[in-house]
């Protein structure tokens, strides 16, 4: 959307609003819900007020971006309450928001607020290093003009999806990523080949390392029938093994009779399993087989560290970043069941105490966890911003992911991929235009298609991590 009337020629005071800033206020109005007609009405009126109060004034303006998740606009008028009613009045639905500070932080960017395009505001020098988005976390840099790309943290709890070939430089751009949010935010690292300790050491990034604290199958705070849902898509299981599951754990559970150590558990739970089915099939005895290799997988040697009968999650942290080294789990399928089952179970802790978690989990090789037949990340993927628990996806083979991964990641940083499923996977869930989409097999290391809600469409850029790296060896 273009300069609105009159605003181009406002803009050229602006370093005389900036002398007198006590005299005016920015309001930002995001416009996001209303049709486009109702939009465009209000707009009119909108822009006949500031011309208006310009008159009577000496001085009001308005500018607009638009992006496609809505638009905002940016009204700078002096400070009256009766002026203020007005715009609520016109934009009754509208999240408006008061600039209340220095206003040349406001117009020129600052940390976390919002940054008026110099081309929309000519009397306004841009440093090189402003930006047009919003937002704490840099992502990259244009390969264009080295001009930032950044995201607020708020945007992460849509969660993020970080695609590429292995040698690409997807875990360093996440480790990137994550040095910055666990500055805001708690971050957990499920590390799939034991990577992250060094990337976060070479950028200076504080941390802490864990091995897999152990899971429990039945957590304390979390009904039986939950339990079971969790399991059930951990495991793969068939509905009907489900439900002899169920039927075990619940049986148990009325009788008290649930032992604690981990073997003995498997034995009373697969016994109780047998005695319901008092005359089985030859059916529903393969049906009981089959769930007897599953649940006697996590009392193997490693199933016996990694798990266990009752108890609770790990302790969430306020802030900073966890590295939980899953790479120490050797057996791949009991790897996988770890991180499905620890997801699950902190999301459904967040919704049954009715909380939110602050909480960004990194699910690196995500095509083994959240592939097509998974049941339970989608939901998680659907629901889990309302408790601000986001997942940043990161995986060689996003078209080997469940079709709603794309569908519900917010930000997307893709590097070189070489499969042409992938490809075609990717640009179209992000309208990749085809000069972009041509370069996708051949991006140098460290090179990413970086697509954002506040960016009008995907952007080439590059991971300043080498800076950041070099900027800290200097310090040193």
């Amino acid at each position: 959307m273009a300069i609105m009337a009159g605003a181009a020629a406002a803009a050229a005071t602006i370093p005389r609003l900036i002398k007198r800033q006590s005299d005016y206020k920015i309001f930002e109005i995001r416009i996001s819900d209303a049709p486009k007609r109702v939009i465009e009405t209000r707009l009119r009126l909108l822009s006949e007020l500031v011309r208006s109060i310009g008159f009577s004034h000496g001085f009001a303006t308005i500018a607009s971006t638009c992006s496609r998740t809505g638009c905002n606009l940016y009204v700078i008028l002096p400070p009256d309450d009766k002026l203020e009613k007005l715009l609520e009045g016109l934009f009754p639905e509208a999240d408006i928001r008061v600039h209340s500070g220095n206003l040349e932080t406001v117009l020129k960017g600052g940390r976390g607020d919002t940054i008026i395009p110099s081309n929309l505001l000519p009397g306004v020098e841009l440093g090189q290093d402003q930006v047009v988005t919003r937002g704490e976390i840099l992502i990259g840099k244009r390969i264009e003009d080295r001009r930032p790309i950044y995201a607020s943290v708020d945007e992460f709890w849509r969660h993020t999806g970080v695609f590429g070939t292995t040698g690409s430089g997807k875990t360093t751009t996440t480790t990137f990523i994550i040095s910055q949010l666990g500055r805001h935010v708690n971050v957990i690292v499920f590390d799939w080949h034991g990577e992250y300790p060094s990337n976060l050491k070479k950028i200076g990034a504080e941390y802490q390392e864990l091995d897999p604290p152990p899971l429990p199958i039945i957590p304390d705070n979390l009904d039986i029938e939950i339990t079971v849902n969790v399991l059930e898509d951990a495991f793969d299981l068939t509905r009907h093994q489900s439900m002899l599951l169920y039927q075990a754990l619940k049986s148990m559970k009325r009788r008290d009779v649930i032992p604690n150590e981990l073997e003995e558990f498997t034995d009373a739970l697969l016994a109780t399993v047998e005695v319901q089915q008092a005359v089985p099939s030859r059916a529903e005895l393969e049906i009981r087989a089959a769930l007897e290799r599953r649940l006697r997988s996590l009392v193997t040697g490693e199933g016996r560290k990694y798990f266990s009968v009752k108890g609770t999650l790990m302790k969430m942290s306020e802030r900073g970043i966890t590295v939980v080294r899953v790479d120490r789990i050797l057996l791949m399928p009991l790897r996988r069941v770890y991180v499905k089952m620890f997801l699950a179970f902190l999301y459904y802790t967040a919704l049954s105490r009715n909380t939110t978690l602050n909480t960004i989990v990194v699910i690196e090789e995500a095509h083994n966890i959240a592939s097509n037949d998974t049941r339970t990340i989608p939901s998680i993927l659907a629901e889990a911003r309302k408790r601000k628990l986001g997942l940043i996806i990161v995986t060689q083979s996003p078209s080997s992911l469940h079709p709603s991964v794309l569908k519900n990641t917010n930000i997307r940083i893709v590097h070189t991929l070489k499969s042409a499923q992938d490809i075609a996977v990717v640009s179209r869930s992000m309208s990749i235009p085809q000069e972009l989409r041509v370069k996708l097999s051949r991006l140098p290391v460290g090179h990413a298609i970086i697509d954002t809600p506040q960016l009008e469409t995907p952007q080439l850029a590059y991971i300043p991590v080498a800076e950041l790296a070099s900027k800290l060896q200097d310090e040193i």
